[in-house]
């Protein structure tokens, strides 16, 4: 996961959704789920004639040029720095995982979420 960290902006707890005692600071954490796939190059060559398979190229060359991030979802949430809470509320997979690959998705946002944050006493989730 890529984590970025937008600016932070100060919340009222009377004004939040979540359930919060104090007025403070909020950090939104936006991070971008990858995995890892191969980059490679095929050069084709047309063939001049008829294949008897019905080929009408054959790869003449294959490069590999490492490997390259394949964004797989975006996830977010909010600390409440005061509060010592967060609240994650969104895994958009645009769709590409099946629902035990977004559930585990969410269960390593929420352990990257307490690494990173490891004063936070409560959790909230829409």
């Amino acid at each position: 996961m890529s984590p970025r960290c937008a600016a932070s902006a100060r919340y009222h707890d009377k004004r939040e959704r979540y359930s919060l005692a104090h007025d403070g600071t909020e950090l939104e954490v936006t991070c971008r789920a990858h995995i890892l796939v191969p980059n490679i190059a095929l050069i084709a060559g047309l063939h001049n004639h008829l294949s008897p398979s019905g080929a009408v190229d054959t790869a003449t060359e294959c490069t590999w040029q490492g490997m390259r991030h394949y964004d797989i979802a975006n996830v977010r949430s909010l600390y409440y720095d005061e509060d010592g809470a967060y609240a994650s509320w969104e895994v958009d997979a645009w769709g590409r995982l099946d629902e035990f690959a977004h559930g585990r998705l969410w269960q390593l946002f929420e352990t990257f979420l307490t690494g990173r944050f490891p004063g936070a006493t409560r959790v909230f989730t829409d």
